[in-house]
């Protein structure tokens, strides 16, 4: 899974069309990393490249919204913790795991990422104890913007998306992008309107 979602976005990046990163993860299971190495050396390669991609998915310019159906455990809530928007489904429910297997509650991302989102006590709370929330606390507590019902999840993402997007079709710096594309040079973003 983690090999395919890191291959997409890098392939994403470079496509400065794509204004929006979906992955869909319902029907994918564990982290596997082939690194062609044993023991330990092998387990730190998995976890460095597991990370490259929370790495990964924060440096993308475009918005990545996440649209959370079921069980977000693991590197799924990491995935999450990642993305700029969260959306959930009311079945939706979210936790950090990783201290339940006897890793530390910190893995790839979540110690920076989570306290960011919704405060260090709660934070800590939840990546020491590995309870799970449900999307009501989810959305109390502000890791989601918004819980929906059940099967409208992806849809409210790209509802969000469209709105995002006729919006910004409207502002000077889509003209300037337009005009500058049919001028055939690098556009001056921040200056159209202005003269």
């Amino acid at each position: 899974m983690i090999v395919d979602v890191y291959e997409h976005l890098t392939v994403t990046e470079p496509r400065p069309q794509v204004v929006q990163v979906t992955l869909d993860l319902s029907q994918r299971t564990g982290a596997s990393v082939s690194t062609g190495l044993e023991g330990p050396a092998a387990s730190l390669r998995s976890q460095e490249h597991i990370a490259a991609v929370m790495l990964r998915l924060r440096s993308i310019p475009q918005p990545v919204i996440a649209a959370v159906n079921g069980v977000a455990v693991g590197g799924g809530f990491a995935l999450a913790c990642s993305s700029d928007v969260r959306l959930a489904a009311e079945s939706a429910r979210f936790g950090v795991q990783f201290i339940k297997v006897g890793l530390s509650g910190c893995d790839v991302g979540v110690s920076d990422a989570l306290p960011r989102l919704i405060g260090a006590s709660r934070a800590f709370e939840l990546m020491l104890t590995a309870r799970m929330i449900d999307s009501a606390e989810a959305d109390r507590i502000g890791f989601v913007s918004r819980v929906v019902a059940d099967g409208t999840v992806v849809e409210a993402a790209l509802d969000l998306e469209h709105r995002t997007q006729i919006l910004a079709s409207h502002s000077g710096d889509f003209v300037e992008a337009i005009t500058a594309f049919m001028e055939k040079r690098p556009p001056r973003f921040g200056r159209a309107g202005s003269d």
